[in-house]
């Protein structure tokens, strides 16, 4: 409906389009975007403005570490191509930028499919799972929100292994898809993960073992204490990004503002890829109000704009 409603309206859409740089006049205005195609042809879109909504940086990991550190190693929950070019080109021209270390998190997230919410873990909030790091050594007491023992790993690579009591229609679903390994043996999960299959094989041993008198003597884990048995599944995953509350500046009319305060004529932005309207943490589902009131705003200034 809505690509029949663009073409209704004479709007064209160009996809797998790589924006990288923004166009401006002698005046110093913004008048276009330069980008380049999937076979790599540089393009230059013009017009009379532009408007910036291009999400967070969640896919840029590079960017995330340098403006929070302690973040450098999460993964991220966004699928769109979110690696932050709408901020960096605003940037290039002056924009001013608040916040940008404001980084909201989710605790457990897959790489390309998203958060796995803890009623779909298996055995919930204390998984009945073992957690190993990229040497396949567990590292800690399974927990659902433990984002510091995670981002302590080596390039933040985590992931969660379980036998078939920890199955449930979630995963199940998730194993069909493809986005959960499953294998007979721990060598042979551990090859289709990228782990050292003779390393996991000894982990879950030794965990079986240790567990036998009903305590957790490594890592003192309170619940779900049963021993591996038959088929095994397994995932990576880590701390996501999960919305970036930090981002260009712009003023009640969308305007992107400079280090100043003054107007950049001709750019515009909404959505994520500003900064300031939510302060340093958004509260759950406000990001979208902030994207669509915000948007339509972009639109009817810049459209109304001489």
């Amino acid at each position: 409906k809505v690509s029949a409603e663009l073409k209704k309206q004479g709007i064209t859409v160009y996809y797998n389009m790589d924006a990288h740089d923004l166009v401006i006049d002698e005046n110093g205005t913004v008048t276009g975007v330069t980008a380049s195609s999937a076979d790599g042809e540089e393009v230059t879109f013009s017009g009379k403005s532009v408007i910036l909504c291009t999400g967070g940086f969640g896919q840029n990991s590079e960017l995330v570490g340098k403006v929070n550190p302690a973040l450098a190693n999460t993964v991220t929950d966004e699928v769109a191509p979110t690696t932050g070019e709408g901020l960096l080109m605003a940037q290039a021209v002056g924009a001013a930028a608040a916040n940008l270390d404001a980084i909201q998190t989710f605790p457990h997230v897959i790489p390309g499919y998203g958060m796995i919410l803890p009623f779909n873990l298996p055995g919930g909030f204390v998984p009945d799972a073992l957690f190993v790091n990229n040497r396949a050594e567990r590292f800690t007491a399974e927990g659902f929100e433990i984002p510091d023992e995670l981002l302590a790993q080596d390039k933040g690579e985590v992931y969660c292994i379980f036998d078939d009591s920890g199955m449930n229609d979630a995963l199940n679903g998730l194993v069909k898809n493809g986005v959960i390994s499953e294998a007979d043996t721990a060598e042979e999960l551990a090859g289709k993960l990228g782990i050292d299959g003779t390393a996991l094989a000894e982990t879950i041993s030794a965990f079986n073992e240790d567990i036998a008198d009903g305590t957790d003597d490594a890592f003192g884990r309170q619940e779900n204490l049963n021993t591996f048995e038959g088929k095994l599944y397994g995932y990576r995953f880590g701390v996501g990004s999960h919305y970036f509350m930090g981002g260009v500046l712009i003023d009640e009319d969308t305007h992107v503002l400079d280090t100043d305060g003054n107007i950049i004529e001709g750019l515009y932005a909404a959505g994520e890829v500003t900064g300031g309207f939510h302060g340093t943490f958004r509260v759950d589902g406000s990001g979208l109000g902030d994207s669509f009131t915000f948007g339509r705003i972009a639109g009817r200034t810049a459209a109304e704009a001489e």
